[in-house]
């Protein structure tokens, strides 16, 4: 019986040291290889009614360096009928060569918000063999 126990115990070892050395290959595996896009998929916001105005920095973000500049464009899509109640400060970011990421920046109009609102931001890689990605903001007014 303990000899069997052993033996389990010496494969299970086995197996997971190899597991952890295939899974070591320098690459971030929380994206994929060729990722350019935000850092999260989902934001949320809580503002207080009479505010004006505030500024919200979104992270974009790229799986790995590389030795050029990687473009995107970011994009909103606004709902028919809707006055928006925001303005994207930045519609282009650029990863400059070595980094992994770059930032985007949209101003929030609270006091234009009358219930909890979504706003759905693209970006759009220039690069046509990387996919675009959206992100959605969650604003909650007090």
């Amino acid at each position: 019986m303990k000899k069997a126990i052993l033996i389990t115990t010496d494969l299970v070892l086995a197996l997971l040291g190899l597991a952890g050395l295939t899974a070591c290959d320098g690459h971030n595996d929380k994206y994929p290889k060729d990722y350019l896009g935000f850092e999260r998929f989902l934001e949320n916001y809580t503002f207080e009614r009479g505010v004006e105005s505030r500024e919200i920095t979104l992270k974009v973000v790229a799986a790995e360096k590389a030795d050029t500049e990687r473009k995107a464009t970011i994009s909103i899509r606004n709902l028919p009928g809707r006055q928006p109640a925001y303005t994207l400060l930045d519609k282009e970011v650029t990863i400059a060569p070595k980094k992994k990421s770059a930032h985007v920046r949209i101003r929030i109009y609270p006091a234009k918000i009358k219930k909890a609102d979504e706003i759905r931001l693209t970006c759009t890689p220039k690069d046509k063999k990387v996919k675009a990605t959206t992100v959605t903001l969650k604003i909650a007014i007090k």
